[in-house]
């Protein structure tokens, strides 16, 4: 009976290894140069009140230039040059470089227009900072603005 218990023992232990080195496996050929990437979420993307809750900043700018693409955290990502306008929440000011993954296809920022962007910093503050926000790119308005300062103000107001 004792011989039965540990080779159960061991069997299960030795699955749940190779099930976690296999996972581990899938995991790693997933970075590896050429491998696919894949950014997930866990809240709506397209949702203020949502992305307000996990952004650092959140802050009205103007494009100032299309940087392209390049990979961001081993993300392929899309670049601009922002002038912070208006601060909402954070610290930031002049020029600040934004990316976004290139995901689903949530539109192009124009240089020229300003927009609203709720963002945290790149995993290497050098790469700039990520747009959380994945609803659709419209330069910013009132009813816009009025929408980010509230739902900033109340995950402010949480204890």
């Amino acid at each position: 009976m004792r011989q039965h218990t540990v080779v159960t023992v061991v069997a299960g232990a030795a699955t749940g290894s190779a099930l976690l080195a296999g996972g581990g496996w899938v995991a790693y050929q997933g970075v590896q140069p050429g491998g696919h990437a894949e950014a997930l979420y866990a809240y709506d993307v397209t949702d203020p009140r949502k992305v307000a809750q996990d952004a650092e900043a959140i802050f009205t700018g103007t494009v100032v230039a299309d940087t392209g693409p390049r990979e961001v955290d081993m993300i392929p990502s899309t670049t601009w040059k922002v002038r912070v306008r208006h601060v909402i929440r954070g610290d930031l000011s002049g020029e600040v470089e934004v990316f976004q993954d290139e995901g689903p296809d949530w539109g192009r920022y124009h240089v020229g227009d300003s927009y609203v962007f709720a963002t945290n910093p790149a995993a290497d503050r050098a790469n700039g900072h990520a747009q959380l926000y994945g609803g659709p790119h419209r330069p910013v308005d009132a009813e816009q603005l009025a929408t980010w300062e509230s739902a900033a103000a109340a995950v402010a107001l949480r204890p």
